[in-house]
C-alpha cells in the first residue's frame, strides 16, 4: 500500500469519526431540548432527586427533569417544577412524585402528599397532562387547584376552572371551581363537597393569594334548611324555592280542583290530554271511587294516572297530595307523556310508629316526565320508584324515605338539578339492570343511612352516571 493511500484512508477514518461524534451531540441535544421544558426550579428544605436508574442527583436551581425522575420532598421540604413555563407545580413537604412524559403527554404520578398546579394557560389540543393519584386520574388544561394521595383514597381539589376526574373502572365526573372530589380505594364512587378558605393546604397560600381571597372560612350556606312544621300543625313541607312555572307552548285548557271531590271528578271524568289543573286547596286525600274496564268499583287508595299526554297538576310549593294507608302509593303514574308535576308536597300521613311498604311516586314506561319544585317525604318505602321512563327533577326533595331515594328497573334516563337528598335509607339509588343513565348537577345528599350512594343488582347493565357540583355531607357510607 502506497503513502497516498494510506493518507486518504486516515481522512476517511477521521470523517466517519467526526460524523458519529456529531450524530451522538445531535441525540444528546434532543435529551436537553425535551428536559429543558421540565425544570426543578427552586427548592426549599430537603429534596431528593432520583433519575430513571435510581441515581441520587443534586437539587440545583433550573435542573433539567426527565421523564422517569422522582422527586422527595422530606420535613419542611418543598419543590417547585416549571413545565413549559405556563405549568407550574409545587410539592408539598413529605410529598413525592414521580414524572412520566412521552411527546406532547405530561402524567405527574403523585404517589404520596400533596401537589400543587397552575396552568396559565390552556394546553394546545394535542396536548395532555394529567395528575394521577392513588385513585383518580385528573385531567389538566388551564386550571388551579391541588392533589393529594393518602393511605386509603385520594383528593382533587379546584380553585380555578375545571378539571374533568376519572375513576380506575372509567367513571368520570367535571369538577368545577370551588368543589372537591374524594375518592377511596376499591371504589368508583367519588364523593363531591365543597371546600372552604381554611380547608386550602397552607404550602399553596403565597403561591395564588388572588384566588384564595375568592374563598370563605365555612361553608355553612351549603347546608339546606330543614323541613320545619307549618302553623296548620299539617304534613310538614321541605321549605323549596320554587322556580317559574315552565312554558312549552302546548295549547292546555286550564281546569281548577279546590278541594278533594273536585279532583277526584276530574280524575274519573275521562281523557285528561292537554290539561292544566291547578289544584288551589291545601291538603288532598286519596280514597275516590274508581271503575275499571269491566264496570266494577273500587276505592283508589292512590291519585293514578293513566295513558294521558301533556297533563300538568299545577300547586304551590305547599300543596299535599296524601294517602291514608301505609300499603298504598301515594301517586301512581302510567303511560303519560309529557307530565309536569309542579310545586306538590307528596307522602304518607300515618302515624309515625306506622311502616310503609310503597313508594311515593311510582312511574311506569313513561317519557318526558318533569317533576319540579316538589317535596317527596317519608314514611313512603322510595322516594321515586321508576322503570323505562325518562324523567327530569328540578329543585325538588327526596327525604325521609326508609329504603331508597331511588329505585329504577329497566331502561330510561333520570336527571336531578338542584335536588336535595335528606334521611333516605340505602343503598340511596338502587338500580336494576337495563342500562338508565343518571345525571346529578348541584345536588346535596346530606343525613342518608344507607351502605352506599348508588348500587347496582347487576353491574353489566348499569349505564352512564354523571356528577357536577354534588354536596355530601354525614352520610353513613361516609
Amino acid at each position: 500500500m502506497n503513502r497516498k493511500t494510506n493518507r486518504n484512508r486516515k481522512k476517511h477514518l477521521w470523517l466517519f469519526a467526526l460524523l458519529l461524534a456529531a450524530a451522538s451531540l445531535c441525540t444528546a441535544c434532543g435529551n436537553s431540548t425535551e428536559a429543558a421544558t421540565m425544570h426543578l426550579t427552586r427548592t426549599e428544605g430537603g429534596v431528593n432527586i432520583f433519575d430513571e436508574a435510581e441515581k441520587n442527583i443534586a437539587p440545583a436551581e433550573n435542573l433539567g427533569l426527565y421523564s422517569g425522575y422522582r422527586i422527595d420532598t422530606l420535613e419542611a421540604g418543598y419543590a417547585w417544577i416549571s413545565l413549559d413555563q405556563v405549568k407550574l407545580t409545587k410539592m408539598d413537604q413529605n410529598t413525592q412524585v414521580e414524572i412520566i412524559k412521552e411527546e406532547k403527554s405530561l402524567e405527574i404520578h403523585v404517589l404520596e402528599g400533596s401537589l400543587f398546579f397552575h396552568v396559565t394557560e390552556p394546553l394546545a389540543d394535542d396536548e395532555t397532562m394529567e395528575i394521577r393519584t392513588s385513585t383518580m386520574i385528573t385531567g389538566i388544561r388551564g386550571t388551579c387547584g391541588w392533589a393529594e394521595s393518602r393511605p386509603g383514597y385520594s383528593l382533587t381539589a379546584v380553585l380555578e376552572g375545571s378539571v374533568e376526574c376519572t375513576a380506575p373502572d372509567g367513571a368520570q365526573i367535571r369538577l368545577e371551581a370551588g368543589m372537591m372530589a374524594i375518592l377511596e380505594e376499591g371504589s368508583s364512587d367519588f364523593r363531591v363537597q365543597p371546600f372552604a378558605r381554611n380547608e386550602i393546604p397552607e404550602y399553596l397560600w403565597d403561591e395564588v393569594p388572588e384566588i384564595l381571597d375568592l374563598f370563605t372560612d365555612d361553608t355553612e350556606e351549603e347546608i339546606p334548611p330543614q323541613p320545619k312544621d307549618d302553623d296548620s300543625g299539617n304534613v310538614p313541607a321541605f321549605q323549596l324555592e320554587l322556580p317559574p312555572l315552565p312554558q312549552d307552548g302546548i295549547d292546555r285548557t286550564v281546569l281548577t280542583a279546590e278541594n278533594d271531590e273536585e279532583l277526584y271528578a276530574l280524575l274519573t271524568s275521562g281523557d285528561l290530554s292537554n290539561m292544566e289543573i291547578h289544584l288551589t286547596g291545601d291538603t288532598y286525600h286519596a280514597g275516590y271511587l274508581m271503575t275499571d274496564e269491566l264496570g266494577n268499583t273500587y276505592t283508589a287508595e292512590s291519585f293514578m294516572l293513566n295513558g294521558w299526554e301533556n297533563l300538568s297538576l299545577i300547586g304551590d310549593g305547599s300543596t299535599r297530595l296524601l294517602v291514608s294507608h301505609e300499603k298504598a302509593l301515594v301517586l301512581s303514574v302510567y303511560g303519560c307523556d309529557n307530565l309536569l308535576l309542579y310545586g306538590l308536597v307528596l307522602g304518607h300521613d300515618v302515624p309515625p310508629e306506622v311502616e310503609c311498604s310503597e313508594a311515593v311516586l311510582s312511574l311506569s314506561y313513561c317519557s318526558g316526565v318533569r317533576v319540579i319544585g316538589c317535596d317527596l317525604f317519608g314514611c313512603g318505602l322510595v322516594g321515586i320508584q321508576a322503570s323505562n321512563t325518562t324523567l327530569t327533577v328540578q329543585n325538588s326533595a327526596i327525604r325521609d324515605c326508609s329504603e331508597h331515594g331511588v329505585l329504577w328497573s329497566g331502561e330510561g334516563e333520570a336527571v336531578f338539578e338542584n335536588c336535595s337528598f335528606l334521611r333516605n335509607g340505602g343503598p340511596l339509588f338502587y338500580i336494576y339492570n337495563g342500562g338508565a343513565g343518571f345525571t346529578l348537577t348541584d345536588c346535596i345528599i346530606q343525613d342518608n343511612m344507607g351502605s352506599a350512594k348508588r348500587a347496582y343488582f347487576d353491574e353489566s347493565g348499569a349505564g352512564a352516571w354523571n356528577e357536577t357540583g354534588t354536596v355530601e355531607t354525614g352520610n353513613d357510607w361516609q
